[in-house]
């Protein structure tokens, strides 16, 4: 079963027209909505004559067919749903069975010491990056404190925990722009924030004052994320990442910028935009998705353990599933898209058209004639 968003689907059984066919541009536009004429007329053509032109072959024709070979008849089954994946019509191979989570989400136990200080406070920002990205620099580290501590100053909120895995280069203190000195080490500095090597993800997403996540955006996080109805700011690294920001600040249910390229100022405005949510829109949206993934979390194992059995019980000697067989695999090109109708009509006026026309011709060419007679 696939873990991730079906924009990078092996099959084009949910691959229609409008779905981006660059699949490096497709890790950010899956879609070509937003994308301009030209953006789509290179990708379709120019780009794939200059890879063919500089590798010596087409670099993602030649393996998606041999994909689409292997897998046609193949029932996929999606860890994902509409709400995070782009709406569109599917084939009958092909079912959204998401949100599965690895554990019971309601699972995990927080440090006593950190629930202590979360119900303490009210509005906590939770920073995690996955567990294999981190802050490559202290540089980059102190931009992610500055950024959390600015706001703090500001008023916006009145705690922070950064879960940072071992090996993050962090500073031995920060100066934000109010000039006050914070010592890492420092008592004051853990009476505001927390940065510690790990944390029941689960466990301190579902407490009530964690108010925003600072995310990289892995399917995993975002899923736990929505479940508990928290607003996001996203900080991209790669893959499906960049997707998953660009869509959900198109929803208008979060923000996002490269943790890598952005400066400091960009990323406590963006962290500020998200904590005031001066139109409740990002909250209002978090809300919905908290319904979405609820209602389909219930289910989800169940529904995929039936569609398994259903393959199980169901297909025949070669391993097909000739009642989820498409039946426009049995019609040619035209007849699939009634082309055929269209290229009749098309036949039809112009035989009308032509023979209209032949009669004014005769009509015309009598009168003229009687006209001459007379």
């Amino acid at each position: 079963m696939q873990q991730h968003s079906t924009y990078s689907t092996i099959s084009s059984d949910a691959d229609p027209p409008y779905m981006n066919k660059n699949p490096i541009v497709r890790m950010s536009e899956s879609n070509t909505e937003h994308m301009s004429y030209a953006r789509r007329f290179y990708d379709a053509f120019i780009w794939r004559a200059q890879a063919l032109w500089h590798l010596g072959f087409s670099p993602w024709p030649i393996p998606l067919a041999i994909n689409n070979k292997r897998w046609e008849d193949a029932l996929k089954l999606v860890n994902n749903l509409y709400g995070v994946e782009d709406p569109r019509p599917m084939g009958p191979l092909v079912e959204l069975v998401g949100p599965i989570y690895s554990e019971d989400v309601n699972a995990g136990t927080l440090d006593p010491d950190l629930e202590q200080y979360l119900d303490a406070r009210q509005r906590v920002v939770y920073v995690a990056f996955g567990q294999f990205m981190m802050a490559t620099s202290a540089e980059t580290s102190t931009r992610v404190l500055h950024m959390l501590l600015e706001n703090y100053e500001a008023g916006e909120l009145d705690g922070f925990v950064w879960s940072a895995i071992r090996g993050t280069p962090l500073p031995e203190h920060i100066t934000t722009s109010s000039g006050t000195h914070y010592y890492l080490n420092s008592t004051e500095f853990q009476n505001i924030g927390r940065i510690v090597p790990w944390v029941s993800q689960k466990a301190i997403l579902r407490h009530p004052s964690i108010i925003t996540f600072v995310t990289h955006g892995g399917a995993g996080s975002l899923y736990e994320a929505a479940y508990f109805g928290k607003r996001m700011l996203f900080t991209p690294f790669c893959g499906d990442q960049i997707y998953h920001a660009l869509n959900f600040e198109r929803k208008n249910a979060g923000l996002w910028f490269i943790l890598e390229e952005a400066d400091t100022n960009t990323m406590t405005t963006a962290l500020n935009q998200v904590l005031k949510d001066e139109n409740g829109t990002m909250q209002q949206e978090a809300r919905r998705l908290q319904a979405i993934f609820q209602i389909h979390s219930q289910h989800a194992l169940a529904r995929a353990t039936d569609l398994v059995e259903e393959v199980a019980f169901t297909a025949d000697s070669d391993g097909k599933l000739p009642h989820r067989r498409d039946i426009a695999r049995n019609l040619s090109f035209f007849k699939r898209n009634n082309y055929d109708l269209y290229l009749g009509l098309l036949a039809l006026i112009t035989a009308i058209v032509t023979l209209s026309y032949r009669v004014v011709v005769l009509v015309k060419e009598h009168l003229r004639i009687k006209k001459k007679v007379d």
